[in-house]
């Protein structure tokens, strides 16, 4: 048996990671990222009034930062946890991580503020052991490159297809969670459709086999999916 010991050792090309990772659905045709997750959040009562009693209930009493059992005043006026919490527990719980930039005063190394940011804007290089070169986030087609000391990254789960970032907690419940979507939208199609029923169709005699073909393909169109929903529709060929 022989190594080669050259490739062995020698080092990979840096790996890119999104922090808004695409995923393909049970059927492999639906894109899911975790813009996907703060679209569920935001349209899903349940989702969104689990994700506000967690900020609502976290550090509901007050609180302080300590170090070695002694408050730590200084962090607190660098760090706006107050107003920060609710964003910093949403994001956590929507997207399954959360980013701070950790400012620096020049020359002196000391962070003197913390910003949180966006995880949808994050991607990060690693080298081929999952150690992290460099952040990159991108606004608007905007990049802004970071040092991995400049940004404090944390989760609660970790991703097990990504070596860097953490699973959304909404990722295990996605499917259910659109079922009751897909359920809500048809119900309401139904209503906002008058309440009319299913029809079937006819087509008219003398169609040619394109024509026909045309014509069921117009019918699935216009017809299928929770927001066409008991949809009454007039179409060429299409005798009753």
């Amino acid at each position: 048996m022989k190594f080669d010991l050259f490739s062995l050792f020698k080092k990979s090309a840096p790996k890119t990671y999104t922090g808004d990772i695409i995923r393909r659905d049970l059927f492999g045709n639906k894109r899911i990222s975790i813009n996907t997750f703060y679209t569920v959040w935001r349209s899903n009562s349940d989702v969104f009034s689990a994700v506000r009693e967690l900020y609502e209930g976290v550090a509901s009493e007050g609180f302080s930062f300590v170090q070695d059992d002694v408050e730590n005043t200084e962090l607190s006026k660098i760090f706006d946890f107050g107003n920060l919490k609710e964003q910093i527990i949403r994001d956590l719980k929507i997207s399954g991580n959360v980013y701070f930039f950790l400012q620096k005063g020049s020359g002196t190394g000391r962070i003197t503020r913390v910003s949180l940011i966006d995880p949808r804007t994050m991607s990060v290089i690693t080298d081929e052991y999952g150690n992290i070169i460099r952040w990159i986030q991108t606004v608007k087609g905007q990049t802004t490159e970071f040092a991995p000391d400049e940004i404090l990254h944390f989760y609660d789960v970790r991703d097990p297809d990504s070596p860097v970032f953490g699973l959304s907690p909404i990722e295990p419940v996605f499917w259910e969670v659109m079922t009751d979507q897909a359920a809500m939208l048809r119900n309401y199609a139904f209503f906002d459709n008058g309440a009319v029923p299913a029809a079937q169709y006819i087509l008219e005699e003398g169609l040619s086999d394109q024509e026909a073909r045309r014509a069921v393909e117009l019918i699935k169109e216009q017809t299928q999916g929770p927001k066409n929903a008991h949809k009454s529709i007039v179409l060429r060929g299409i005798k009753e």
